[in-house]
């Protein structure tokens, strides 16, 4: 028996269950009740003893059904998985198992083969969907899922090509060391990350504020931290430019600013996808 019927067998036991209580709670008296009526109700209403046992009875089906039902859709998950992995190395790619699911290029595709569910990530931050999961039934399920996180990394790409990314972190880099060497901050050039991305999104508005009209909406209002992670991973990955003298350089930080979520992972873009925590950012010679 599917599982789709058992869960139709224990809706109709519960609906005959409750059918006395309910035709009792709808009854309407528009006149007196007979004393026989009265008795036919009463007797048609399980009682506490027998209506305990029922519930718990179909409970009990309902839990093994649940149970069964997770077991064949981790099963089914696992051969979607199964399948996509094999089909990923013939092309000739080489997907590399995580911790939680695989590594796919610059996605990763975190799996939770309890629920059938997946969801993909760039950095470790969620990228699609960018909240919750998406229920997984086939290896074509995957292929969507990475497909949309592709998509919106070609997205962030288009819409902030290259020379543009490298003016407006140069840009926040410059506004947050000023205010730090204003504030006479020891090491002043040494920025934390945290500030670089608040003045990214900042120069990001105020850039499209100047090529827009002032009451338009703002498409960079919305930011996902994904996308500052990728321009990052790409900032470092672009060949130098005669008009910017220094490079900003990436520097990790202590222990104690990673446990304080002052850290953030970049390397998305790394063939060999080697995760590294960085919490500032200097200008190189």
């Amino acid at each position: 028996m599917s599982d789709t019927e058992n869960l139709k067998n224990l809706q109709a036991a519960v609906k005959d269950l409750i059918r006395p209580l309910r035709q009792f709670a709808d009854k309407k008296w528009v006149r007196p009740p007979t004393v026989a009526e009265l008795e036919k109700l009463h007797a048609a209403i399980p009682k506490g003893a027998s209506l305990g046992e029922a519930v718990d009875s179909i409970v009990t089906q309902l839990g093994s059904v649940v149970s069964e039902v997770q077991k064949n859709r981790a099963e089914a998950f696992g051969k979607c998985v199964s399948e996509f992995v094999r089909e990923w190395k013939a092309k000739g790619l080489d997907p590399i198992e995580t911790a939680d699911g695989w590594q796919t290029g610059e996605i990763q595709l975190a799996l939770k083969p309890q629920t059938a569910q997946a969801r993909a990530l760039y950095n470790r931050e969620p990228l699609f969907p960018p909240t919750g999961w998406v229920i997984i039934t086939s290896k074509a399920d995957l292929e969507r899922l990475r497909a949309a996180g592709v998509k919106l990394l070609a997205d962030a790409s288009a819409r902030l090509p290259d020379g543009l990314l490298r003016e407006v972190l140069h840009e926040a880099y410059e506004i947050v060391a000023t205010k730090r060497k204003s504030s006479n901050k020891p090491h002043p050039d040494l920025v934390p990350i945290v500030d670089l991305h608040r003045a990214f999104r900042l120069q990001i508005v105020s850039h499209e504020l100047d090529t827009q009209k002032l009451d338009a909406p703002l498409k960079s209002a919305t930011m996902p931290r994904w996308l500052f992670l990728n321009a990052l991973d790409r900032y470092t990955r672009l060949p130098p430019q005669l008009e910017f003298r220094h490079r900003l350089a990436l520097q990790t930080g202590s222990q104690a600013e990673q446990a304080r979520g002052l850290g953030y992972t970049l390397g998305g873009l790394d063939v060999h996808h080697n995760y590294k925590v960085y919490c500032h950012v200097l200008l190189s010679a």
